[in-house]
């Protein structure tokens, strides 16, 4: 409940700091129920059953709240939640305790106490400057207001899993708000409009809403059940010898609505996305798995997943001992960032087993998240949202966080703890995920491409970070493309290509393995043949590409038969580069795609 709150606080500041959304619900309706009170608002357009004169200004409110909603419907709920999809934010908040209900509830919940906000500035606004009557059947107008709400908020959450990005969101919304603005009797009369227009008018949700809180507005008078028999007069359009939704009444504006909750909803359920899998994988994973080695932190066996065609990880087996930092390699596409996303339970394995903690991360996810922290390759909050306030917000939804400025100051985030995340560099950005990610103290850490794209200095810092956190006793799980990075943290790694594990161990037993201490570079006229190495035992390995001869070596005294062997083979040479073989070189000839280069057979005695 405690984190609940702080998602709805976090999303009401989101609200209210956001230029566009705050004057539309708040300050737009409120002028232009001035504009029209004093324009022409004065004329007596009703009386009711009691006797209540209702001029146009005092019908004005409730019409502007029916439009107020309909705006934070379609240009609100629907493309907030597209651009939280779209973001990765959605899929970020699930690496927390903070499930899809938290999220759908806080925005509507938010949305509902601006509606209410809405409504008393009307209500204030109107009675200090006109007077505003009424004769409402308060109970029933109050009731109405929630459903109505509830109506567009369905609305817009099914048009948000229908539509790819935000940009279409807006563009879509703004195309549908404003033409039912106008064609719901908001801003003008609906009586005068052509057969068409009216009969889209009579099918619009917001023209229920409009005249439904209209009537509820001045017929209080009245007995409520009579009111919601009687036609509402603005329903029905005559096209030639027909007349259609004629003697419409409240009572089917209700069912309309309850009608249009039931379908928007069904469509959003079963269309909207929110960054990570459910389905028949949980199930598969926690009745596949056997009995895992119990000194594994982290263990997977036969895992295996498939997008179409493409197999992205193919029949992987990983242990993960606890204290130690364990490196996933490999090239774009080589199924790093999904086996990663399967061992945190994000995405479900086609077939393998998986332990975690000795928890299954599908079946037992909601334990499992309190325990482990994320980091993913890419990530993203609310823009609006401030740093000190993000920490806050998930340090909410554990048990037991780590104080907030005791995260702030490990991180050194001190000096932009009241800086808006979309005001961050790279770098910073990157230390406020890996705060979030140490929030709950976690004993497993994932940690996706963690330094991409940062400079040297902060990379250095990040480096020294994880082996203060290995110290502590922390598991680190750590993809990256920065091989020196791998072989300066890693206690083992593993190396992946077209989704399977092509080598795997310490760093240095996989460079004392490769068997080469050398790697010389050397630019030559032409390729030498195949036999010359054959004569020169110190050769391991060479490869020729695009003019660039590499050979590596046995130790510093292959160098010069080396180059004896391409003087007596008549071979041009030149720049040579002569440098001690690294992680990298293994990972390169292990991953690189065989048309790039010409591997040339070299045969070593044992």
């Amino acid at each position: 409940m405690r984190g609940w709150r702080a998602l709805v606080v976090a999303d009401g500041k989101l609200y209210l700091r956001e230029p566009a959304a705050a004057f539309f619900t708040l300050v737009f309706p409120a002028l232009i129920l001035l504009i029209g009170g004093y324009s022409f608002g004065q004329e007596v357009v009703h009386t009711t059953a009691g006797g209540v004169p209702m001029r146009i200004v005092d019908v004005m409110l409730p019409s502007t709240l029916a439009w107020v909603m309909a705006s934070q419907g379609l240009m609100g709920v629907y493309p907030v939640l597209t651009s939280l999809r779209e973001s990765g934010a959605l899929k970020y908040y699930h690496t927390h305790p903070i499930r899809t209900w938290h999220i759908l509830l806080s925005q509507y919940i938010v949305g509902l106490v601006m509606l209410a906000l809405s409504l008393v500035l009307l209500a204030a606004v109107g009675w200090l400057a006109f007077g505003i009557r009424a004769d409402a059947h308060g109970l029933a107008f109050v009731l109405a207001l929630p459903l109505a709400y509830t109506a567009f908020f369905a609305l817009g959450f099914a048009l948000a899993g229908l539509t790819p990005t935000a940009r279409v969101a807006q563009a879509v919304g703004s195309a549908l708000f404003f033409p039912l603005l106008f064609l719901s009797g908001s801003v003008g009369p609906r009586d005068a409009l052509p057969p068409a227009l009216k009969l889209v008018s009579d099918l619009s949700p917001l023209s229920h809403v409009n005249d439904l809180l209209t009537t509820l507005w001045m017929t209080g008078s009245q007995p409520l059940t009579e009111v919601l028999r009687t036609p509402m007069p603005f329903f029905g359009v005559t096209w030639g010898a027909h007349t259609w939704l004629q003697g419409v009444t409240p009572w089917h504006s209700l069912a309309y609505l309850v009608g249009l909750i039931v379908m928007a909803a069904a469509v959003a359920l079963r269309t909207f996305r929110w960054g990570d899998e459910t389905g028949s994988g949980r199930a598969a994973a926690a009745a596949a798995a056997p009995s895992p080695d119990q000194d594994a932190v982290v263990w997977a066996r036969g895992l295996t997943k498939s997008y179409g065609s493409l197999r992205a990880v193919d029949g992987l087996d990983l242990t993960i001992p606890r204290g130690t930092i364990f490196g996933l390699l490999g090239p774009n596409g080589a199924g790093k960032t999904t086996t990663v996303e399967m061992l945190e339970g994000l995405r479900a394995p086609d077939r393998g087993a998986i332990r975690v903690l000795g928890l299954d991360p599908r079946a037992a996810y909601a334990t499992l998240v309190m325990r482990i922290g994320v980091q993913l390759q890419t990530a993203a909050l609310p823009s609006r949202l401030k740093v000190r306030e993000a920490l806050a917000l998930f340090a909410a939804f554990y048990p037991r966080p780590q104080p907030v400025d005791t995260l702030l100051q490990r991180l050194e985030l001190q000096a932009v703890a009241n800086r808006f995340v979309g005001q961050l560099s790279g770098g910073q950005r990157q230390r406020l995920f890996a705060a979030l990610a140490l929030v709950n103290d976690p004993e497993v850490l994932f940690v996706d491409e963690i330094t991409t794209g940062l400079d040297p200095a902060i990379r250095r810092k990040i480096w020294g970070f994880l082996r203060e956190l290995r110290q502590q006793g922390k598991t680190i799980v750590l993809t990256t493309h920065y091989l020196e990075e791998a072989q300066a943290l890693c206690d083992r790694v593993v190396i992946l290509h077209q989704g399977r594990a092509v080598a795997e161990g310490r760093p240095q037993d996989l460079l004392a393995q490769w068997g080469a201490r050398y790697r010389l570079e050397v630019e030559v006229d032409r390729m030498p043949p195949a036999e010359v190495w054959q004569q020169v035992p110190a050769v391991v390995h060479a490869t020729a590409e695009e003019g660039l001869l590499l050979l590596y070596v046995q130790d510093e005294a292959g160098l010069e038969p080396v180059l004896r062997a391409l003087r007596e083979a008549g071979i041009a040479f030149g720049n040579l580069r002569w440098q001690p073989v690294t992680l990298e070189d293994i990972f390169l000839m292990l991953t690189r795609e065989p048309q790039a280069v010409q591997s040339i057979p070299v045969e070593v005695e044992a």
